[in-house]
């Protein structure tokens, strides 16, 4: 009768296992390779009386522990391996009633059994011989290829560097041609710039000198009319007086005739006028009141003329302090806006070097972040290989105790005594379990599974690997 037999995937890590006995334990605890092994009275049994057991045996790859039970009524053997993501097979075959007929519910050999289950975990293990020698040979590959590209002796750069040196030099001088072209044509421009401002300002100076000019023409053209208009008064006045000469000389002749025809009878008259004297000293004071009015008229234009003067000279020295300031005001402002066209330029050319050096720093930062990342891409590679090695020698550790612990089963299943194991993971958590000694080939194997919480009973029928639960059998086929 043949067991029946699951297969998993096993990977590298710590076993736990907990069997229970009654009367003694013995615990064994091994860590990467060595053994702590330590007898301890138990007082608890793990198996009651009146109740029946059911013998199994569990096994894993990666498993460190292997525990046999012994009960006054059943003789159980359980093996448990365990381990993370590797191969692993359990086998469990059903347990006996070690009463005194020493009948089993199925009849197998056993021994057949193991050499099957030794088989395949030889298998296994030459699969990861497989696997290390591929992995190996790939090495071995990867070693050879780099031997045989990696270049001999570095190639020799220094014509590129020293070309490179020489652009690099041509690139600043020029750059320092341009700068120092810019700074010329900014101070032309500048200079254009003053030039056109001063001739703006010159032209609005003769602009207003020429307003200035024509008022003043303007103001003599009213003077010129107001001298025609005494000259025309006095033209004027002078024809009265000519008038009154001839009316008066016609009067006088008028009179002369009149008297020239009188005949003077008068002996004793009186002393004549002089008419002559008369008439010249008529005409004397009218010459005196023209003198005087001319006199008059001459001074009047004379006051009023130069009172316009001094109006114009006080007018001219007020235009000529306004234009002053005027001219004092746009030297400022040129000198204002030269110095702010200066600072522009230098603004700018500060901006263009901090964008060129900021662009230098993006491009330097992105060779950083390139390097990093695959310095890290080799870190995880490094540690994915590391990890998959570790893994590999852990499941080859497993298997190789495995065998061992099976050859064990093949050569010592007629031991005849009992113990308690206990075995500790990597995190320190202990699992106990109590075993039995295996009495003959045809008895009933079981045993309790290994649990930290509570153990649960195993059993192997043919073709079927169940759990016992209160005296029933469930199938775990889902669960291998």
């Amino acid at each position: 009768m043949s067991h029946s037999v699951k297969q998993s995937h096993y990977s590298s890590g710590s076993y736990k296992g907990k069997c229970h006995a009654g009367g003694q334990s013995f615990s064994s605890s091994r860590s990467k390779g060595d053994y702590n092994i330590s007898r301890q009275a138990n007082s608890q049994g793990s198996q009651r009386a009146g109740h029946q057991r059911s013998p199994s045996v569990h096994g894993g790859s990666g498993g460190k522990g292997i525990s046999f039970s012994r009960n006054s009524s059943f003789s159980s053997v359980s093996f448990h391996g365990n381990a993370q993501g590797g191969h692993g097979g359990h086998v469990s075959s059903f347990g006996n009633h070690n009463n005194s007929n020493k009948k089993g519910m199925f009849s197998f050999n056993e021994k057949e059994t193991m050499q099957s289950l030794n088989d395949r975990l030889a298998t296994y293990l030459e699969k990861v011989h497989s696997l290390e020698s591929q992995n190996a040979q790939l090495e071995k590959n990867i070693r050879e290829w780099y031997e045989r590209n990696q270049p001999s002796a570095f190639p020799d750069f220094s014509n590129y560097f020293k070309s490179i040196r020489e652009l690099q030099s041509q690139v600043s001088s020029a750059t320092v041609e341009n700068a120092r072209i810019i700074l010329q044509i900014d101070n032309a421009r500048l200079s254009a710039d003053d030039f056109r401002t001063k001739y703006e300002m010159e032209h609005r100076m003769s602009k207003s000198i020429e307003e200035d000019l024509s008022s003043l023409r303007r103001v003599l053209e009213g003077q010129n009319r107001d001298i025609c208009n005494l000259g025309e008064k006095v033209q004027s006045l002078q024809g009265e007086l000519q008038q009154m000469k001839r009316n008066h000389e016609e009067e006088v002749n008028c009179l002369q005739a009149q008297l020239g025809q009188r005949v003077n009878v008068e002996v004793n008259a009186a002393p004549s006028v002089d008419l002559n004297r008369t008439l010249s000293d008529i005409r004397q004071q009218y010459e005196n009141l023209m003198e005087r009015n001319l006199r008059e008229v001459e001074n009047m234009f004379l006051q009023r003329t130069e009172e316009l003067n001094q109006q114009l000279a006080s007018r001219s020295d007020q235009l000529q302090s306004v234009q002053t300031e005027a001219i004092d005001l746009k030297r400022t402002i040129q000198a204002l806006e030269i110095e702010l066209q200066s600072q522009q330029s230098l603004a700018y050319t500060l901006a263009e070097i901090e964008s060129s050096f900021r662009s230098q720093l993006s491009q330097l930062q992105g060779l950083i972040n390139n390097v990093e990342s695959q310095l890290e891409q080799i870190r995880s590679d490094l540690e994915r290989q590391n990890h998959e090695y570790k893994r590999l020698m852990d499941q080859k550790t497993h298997l190789e105790m495995e065998i061992a612990t099976y050859k064990g089963l093949l050569d010592g299943h007629d031991l005849g005594y009992a113990f308690n194991q206990s075995f500790e993971n990597s995190k320190g958590d202990a699992w106990y379990g109590a075993i039995l000694s295996i009495q003959d080939p045809s008895s009933h194997y079981g045993a309790s599974c290994w649990t930290q919480q509570r153990p649960c009973n195993l059993m192997v029928k043919p073709g079927c690997i169940g759990e016992i639960s209160e005296h029933k059998f469930f199938p775990l086929e889902s669960r291998f």
